[in-house]
């Protein structure tokens, strides 16, 4: 994976980059491309295809949800929908944070998940909320995804490994929401 540090606002030059920025931004939801470009303005890490980053980065990232979470579950229970929005937009800007820190795309991925999620359709509902996956339950097949954005920077051969990885989690994986 190549990690990058823009050196200053602005910059096109990318060490690393191995495809043109502008068929990446393309790919990505409005939300993910505003947070790489806060990314870029104030030197965040932005990864350039599929993997998981330095444990710093890690940490950084997981601290950061945990706090907008925590942020959040305080605004619900103080029933304030403002603030509800403002936590709900601030949990998202760091998942999709994380997601540009991990050089993922998260458009296909959700994508994915969500095709996977709605085949839980003709399941029940147990009494907890939680909606138990039917017989035909298809999970998310992340790994070729990944892969193709891996391709994409020219980094295919770390892509089949991650492939290989992401496929055998995927389908191991219990409770998903």
């Amino acid at each position: 994976m190549f990690l990058v540090r823009l050196p200053r606002r602005g910059s096109r030059a990318v060490p690393g980059r191995l495809t043109d920025s502008t068929e990446r931004e393309q790919a990505m939801t409005d939300e993910q491309r505003m947070v790489e470009e806060f990314h870029r303005r104030f030197q965040i890490l932005v990864g350039t295809t599929p993997a998981v980053p330095d444990e710093s980065t890690q940490r950084l990232r997981v601290r950061l949800i945990q706090e907008e979470f925590d942020e959040l579950k305080e605004a619900l229970s103080k029933r304030d929908t403002a603030a509800v929005a403002k936590e709900l937009a601030d949990l998202l800007y760091v998942v999709y944070g994380t997601a540009v820190s991990c050089g993922i795309d998260m458009e296909s991925v959700f994508r994915e998940v969500h095709r996977s999620n709605l085949s839980k359709v003709g399941g029940h509902k147990r009494e907890d909320g939680k909606w138990v996956k039917p017989s035909w339950y298809s999970p998310a097949h992340l790994g070729p995804i990944l892969a193709a954005q891996a391709a994409s920077t020219g980094d295919a051969s770390r892509a089949v490994a991650d492939q290989v990885r992401s496929e055998s989690v995927t389908a191991t994986k219990g409770e998903h929401a």
